[in-house]
């Protein structure tokens, strides 16, 4: 199997719309390698030569003054659009906000635009993986248990870390091994423990979930997964006696 390269990014831009002339203000990039972290990053701040909306500011905390000395975007594309080169990006919300910001300023630029064919949005990933769940950053940091401690303002590549650390508990039951315990209390909530070659992570599960998975498999029948649980649960009891 060939290696996965993968470019997980984030952009901070003047305001939401590119009708309203807005442009990107920062960008942030992390390459993954079979989606693990490489060490290699992409991190500008832009000049976007306009004023940023009060409202942006409010998000991201990024204001006119910071900016002035920042190169134009055109100054910055060729380099950002070389490290992204032919990889799949992945980005929250890519397909309608970063990815159009992005190819916009590549545009004006006279650079290769990024084919939607390229994007991995892990928005609509959520909305498929969880439906009817939240599916802001925010909501699957707090899913997959992953610390917002550092992020008072937004920021492009601690947005952009944040989302690799997501993408890769999504992907994660696709390529890692996954084990179902009861926690020490007695309680109805389950500990999954995604072990990977170079670290271990601890999430847990609601109680909707756990009676979702326990539903899904009374409607399989007597699946491997089951019948693995049941010849634990004799093994246990025999041991007991």
């Amino acid at each position: 199997m060939g290696e996965i390269i993968e470019v997980v990014l984030d952009i901070e831009t003047t305001g939401l719309n590119i009708g309203d002339g807005h442009r990107i203000i920062e960008v942030g990039c992390i390459e993954l390698k079979n989606r693990k972290t490489t060490g290699r990053t992409f991190h500008k701040y832009i000049n976007p030569r306009r004023k940023v909306d009060p409202e942006a500011i409010k998000v991201h905390g990024i204001k006119d003054e910071f900016l002035i000395d920042k190169p134009i975007f055109s100054k910055i594309a060729g380099e950002l659009r070389d490290f992204i080169g032919d990889r799949a990006v992945v980005a929250h919300n890519g397909l309608n906000f970063d990815i159009k910001f992005l190819n916009h300023e590549f545009s004006m630029a006279g650079i290769e635009s990024i084919t939607e064919d390229k994007v991995i949005d892990t928005l609509i990933l959520a909305k498929q993986m969880y439906p009817g769940s939240p599916a802001s950053l925010d909501a699957l940091c707090k899913k997959f248990g992953i610390s917002l401690t550092d992020r008072k303002l937004h920021g492009a590549l601690l947005d952009a870390l944040l989302l690799t650390n997501v993408y890769r508990c999504m992907k994660a039951p696709m390529q890692a091994e996954i084990f179902l315990a009861n926690t020490s209390e007695r309680t109805y909530h389950h500990k999954v423990v995604i072990n990977e070659t170079d670290h271990m992570r601890s999430f847990y599960l609601s109680d909707y979930e756990v009676l979702m998975h326990e539903e899904m498999l009374k409607n399989l029948g007597q699946s491997l997964w089951v019948q693995s649980s049941n010849d634990d649960s004799t093994e246990t009891n025999k041991n007991k006696n």
